[in-house]
C-alpha cells in the first residue's frame, strides 16, 4: 500500500489480465487508538499513509485505466467515527474526515470523463 510505484504496476497487471478495471473499493485502514499528546511526527505519518494517503494513489492508478474506458466507479470507505468523535482516535479521525475531501475532488476531476466517485 506504501509502494507507489507497485500500485501503479500492479495496476497495469490487472488492466492486462482483466482487460479492464471497472470498479476500485477503497478500504484498507488501521483504527490504531492513540493518545493525541504523545504522538510523534513519525506516527502521524505513518497513519496517514495507512489511512489516507493509498486512496490517492489507488483511486489515481485506477482512474487512468477508467478514463480510456470512459466509465468506471471508484468507492473510498470512510468512517462515521469523526462524525462521532471517539475518543482517542484524532489522526484516524482526521484521515478519515480527509478522504470525504478526497471524494469531492476526484468527483469533480473525474466525473467528466464518465467515472463515477463516492465515499461510503
Amino acid at each position: 500500500m506504501r509502494d507507489v510505484e507497485q500500485i501503479e504496476r500492479a495496476f497495469g497487471d490487472i488492466a492486462n489480465a482483466a482487460g479492464s478495471i471497472d470498479v476500485l473499493i477503497n478500504n484498507a485502514a488501521n483504527d490504531d487508538r492513540h493518545q493525541w499528546d504523545t504522538a510523534s511526527a513519525a506516527y502521524w505519518d505513518d497513519r496517514m499513509a495507512v489511512n489516507l494517503r493509498h486512496q490517492f494513489f489507488y483511486a489515481q492508478a485506477a482512474a487512468k485505466r477508467m478514463r480510456t474506458q470512459k466509465k468506471g466507479l471508484i468507492v473510498n470507505m470512510g468512517s462515521i467515527s469523526w462524525h462521532l468523535a471517539i475518543a482517542d482516535l484524532i489522526i484516524y479521525m482526521t484521515a478519515k474526515a480527509g478522504i470525504e475531501g478526497l471524494t469531492h475532488g476526484l468527483a469533480r476531476e473525474l466525473g467528466e470523463h464518465g467515472i463515477r466517485v463516492n465515499t461510503g
